[in-house]
C-alpha cells in the first residue's frame, strides 16, 4: 500500500544517512503473494524472499536537510539465480543485474539514486532555495501478480515526489518465461498485424467499462483523444488474459489516475501467434 504524502514527508525530519537494510523470512507460502496454479501448469510451488532498504541521502554532506528519502520493497524469486539477476535488471537497471545479492542490487540502486539527486540539484541548493523544495521522495515496491510453472507476472509501483503541485505514481508490469527468464513482448505474444485490432479491443473496453457509447464520449470524462488509444506494452498476464496498465496522463487526466483495460482470452485468441505462449491458457 503506499504512503500519503504526508506520512513520506514526516519522515524527512529525522537523522541523515539513516540505513535500514533487512533481509525478510522466505516467502513460501505462494498464495500469499497472490501465485496460483491453473489446468495448464503441474503442480509445483515458487517461493520468493522479500528485502527492504530505506535510507535518507542528504544534498550536502554537511547537512542533514534537504535529503532524498528512499524506500525500496523487494520481493524477488528464491533459489533461482537466472531469475533473481532478471528482476534485479528489471528494478534497479541492467548494470546491476548480476549483484552479487538483491540486496546488494538494492544499495546499489540507492547509491545511484544518491548521485543523480545531488548531481541534479547542486546548482539549486548554491542558488539558496528553501530546503523543503528540496526534499525529495523515491519510493519502488514490487509485487507478485501471478505465477504458475510457466510464468511470473510482476507488478512494480514507484512514487517519486520532486517538489511541485503532486507527486507521480507509476505502475510497471513484467511477464517472465520461467525456463528462459525472457521478458514478453507484445511482438512474442501477438501476430505481426496485431496493433490496430488490439487497439479496437482496449478501445471497446474502456468505452463499456465507463458506461459510454462511443469512443468520443470518453473524452468529455478526461480522457486524451480516445478514438486513437494505442496498446502500451505495460500489460500483466495471467490465465484468464491480459490487463492493461495506462500510468497518469497517458490517456487520461491526472485526476482519472492509472486506468486499467482487462481483456479475457475469448476476445484476445485471434490475435495470438500460433507460437504464443500463452496459448497454454486458452480452452
Amino acid at each position: 500500500s503506499k504512503m500519503n504524502l504526508s506520512e513520506l514527508q514526516s519522515f524527512t525530519m529525522m537523522k541523515s544517512m539513516r540505513s535500514v537494510l533487512l533481509l525478510l523470512f522466505p516467502l513460501s507460502l505462494i498464495t500469499a503473494l497472490g501465485c496460483s496454479n491453473n489446468k495448464a501448469a503441474e503442480s509445483k510451488s515458487v517461493s520468493f524472499d522479500s528485502a527492504y532498504l530505506e535510507r535518507y541521502i542528504p544534498l550536502r554532506a554537511d547537512i542533514d536537510t534537504p535529503s532524498l528519502h528512499v524506500v525500496i520493497s523487494y520481493v524477488y524469486p528464491s533459489g533461482d539465480d537466472m531469475l533473481t539477476e532478471i528482476f534485479n535488471g528489471l528494478l534497479f537497471g541492467d548494470s546491476l543485474m548480476d549483484s552479487s545479492s538483491p540486496e546488494n542490487a538494492m544499495e546499489g540502486y540507492a547509491q545511484m539514486l544518491g548521485e543523480d539527486y545531488r548531481s541534479n540539484n547542486a546548482e539549486a541548493n548554491l542558488q539558496g532555495l528553501p530546503s523543503d523544495l528540496l526534499d525529495y521522495i523515491y519510493k519502488q515496491e514490487n509485487t507478485i501478480a501471478y505465477c504458475d510453472t510457466g510464468l511470473i507476472s510482476t507488478r512494480i509501483n514507484t512514487y517519486t515526489y520532486e517538489g511541485g503541485a503532486h507527486p507521480e505514481n507509476t505502475v510497471r508490469f513484467a511477464n517472465i518465461l520461467r525456463t528462459t527468464g525472457k521478458v514478453l513482448e507484445e511482438r512474442d505474444i501477438f501476430k505481426i498485424d496485431y496493433a490496430e485490432r488490439l487497439s479496437a479491443l482496449i478501445i471497446g473496453q474502456l468505452v463499456h467499462d465507463f458506461g459510454k457509447t462511443t469512443p468520443a464520449e470518453l473524452d468529455a470524462i478526461g480522457f486524451f483523444n480516445a478514438e486513437e488509444i494505442q496498446p502500451n506494452g505495460n500489460f500483466m498476464i495471467d490465465d484468464k488474459g491480459l490487463t492493461y496498465c495506462f500510468n497518469e496522463y497517458q490517456i487520461a487526466a491526472y485526476a482519472r489516475g492509472a486506468v486499467y483495460v482487462r481483456l479475457g482470452y475469448d476476445v484476445l485468441a485471434p490475435l495470438l501467434r500460433d507460437d504464443s505462449p500463452l496459448k497454454r491458457y486458452l480452452p
